[in-house]
């Protein structure tokens, strides 16, 4: 590491509701870690959480964000098999301690000190972030894809993995998603590209725009129309055969309305984070139509899929993208997020 500089930039959350740009030291890796100049970080919305102090993950502060990134290798430990210097990376790991009995044995998701970038360890909202080398949530950036396109695939992961691989949307279904912030919009796309007709439901009608654009067969502005008998209408009053939730938060809605618009033997995909451990279910709608409850977390596939599709040109995530900033840019875009104004989507960070 010796060209390297031995500080860097990058922002710090000091305390909830504080982010600040320092100067630090370059991070020290292990035998088993890389270091990553990185290229892009995309802001997330747990990020967000962890900025208003909710997010049970960011448990120490000060931490340094982001998880959601892309970079290029300019440093490895001497166990680091996936990766060489020079490498372009797309990486949403962790850190391990690299002593344990599990990390010698190179089994280094069972290590007990496991920590997961950008809330127990810090992250990448800055110029050099330290990772697990072998890390199955890392992946090679194709030569074709950005730095930005790298970024935006862990989002873009989550979405599909909901839409694909639990949902399991296929041609003729009928699909509602609710909420069009960036997994929602991802679970739209991926469910567009299986063949379905979607229906994307959003309160911000620049969202729903944006929802229209990237391929939404249909948009309803949820705080000023009801969906219910949209999708009855839209189905021929059969009820819609899968609906995503990608909304979370503090709100008590979306659950119930999902069972009223599912069909007999619907499949409701529960994607959006809770503010709290407790949702409304209308229990007897839900009990006697038969429906299905499925949890969706992360996107346990891998960036193979993703970065195929991506690479394929079959879907452009770039879109989610609406604004960029530098470091010294992201405390005014992490308010900018918290009250969703400007328009709003996506946040990727270049430093």
């Amino acid at each position: 590491m010796s060209s390297l500089p031995q500080t860097m930039k990058a922002v710090v959350l000091a305390e909830p509701g504080r982010l600040v740009l320092e100067e630090r030291p370059l991070p020290q890796i292990g035998p088993h870690e890389v270091l990553i100049r990185v290229g892009a970080c995309a802001m997330c919305g747990s990020d967000l959480e962890a900025y208003l102090g909710i997010h049970p993950s960011v448990r120490r502060y000060p931490v340094v964000l982001g998880h959601e990134f892309a970079g290029t290798v300019v440093c490895k430990g001497e166990r680091v098999r996936s990766y060489n210097v020079g490498d372009r990376i797309c990486h949403t790991g962790s850190r391990t301690c690299g002593r344990c009995p599990a990390c010698l044995a190179g089994d280094y998701m069972n290590c007990p000190e496991r920590r997961g970038l950008g809330f127990a360890a810090d992250g990448a909202y800055a110029e050099y972030v330290a990772a697990l080398g072998d890390d199955p949530y890392s992946h090679s950036l194709p030569d074709a894809l950005s730095m930005a396109q790298g970024a935006l695939a862990q989002p873009f992961g989550i979405g599909y993995h909901a839409a694909v691989t639990r949902a399991r949307a296929a041609a003729g279904d009928f699909v509602v998603v609710q909420g069009c912030g960036p997994i929602g919009l991802s679970a739209m796309m991926a469910a567009k590209l299986c063949g379905a007709t979607v229906l994307s439901t959003d309160k911000l009608d620049y969202r729903l725009a944006l929802a229209r654009r990237l391929g939404a067969d249909a948009t309803v502005n949820v705080a000023c129309e009801d969906p219910i008998p949209l999708v009855r209408q839209f189905t021929g009053r059969r009820g819609a055969d899968i609906v995503i939730e990608c909304v979370g938060g503090d709100q008590d809605e979306t659950i119930a309305q999902a069972c009223q618009m599912l069909r007999r033997g619907g499949r409701l995909v529960v994607v959006g984070s809770f503010a709290r451990d407790a949702a409304t279910v209308p229990i007897i709608k839900f009990k006697f139509g038969e429906m299905e409850m499925l949890g969706s977390q992360g996107f346990p596939e891998g960036y193979g899929p993703v970065l195929a599709l991506l690479s394929s040109g079959k879907v452009d995530i770039l879109p989610l993208m609406t604004h960029r900033v530098g470091l010294e840019g992201v405390p005014a875009a992490m308010e900018m997020l918290r009250r969703k104004d400007d328009g709003v989507v996506k946040v990727v960070i270049n430093p």
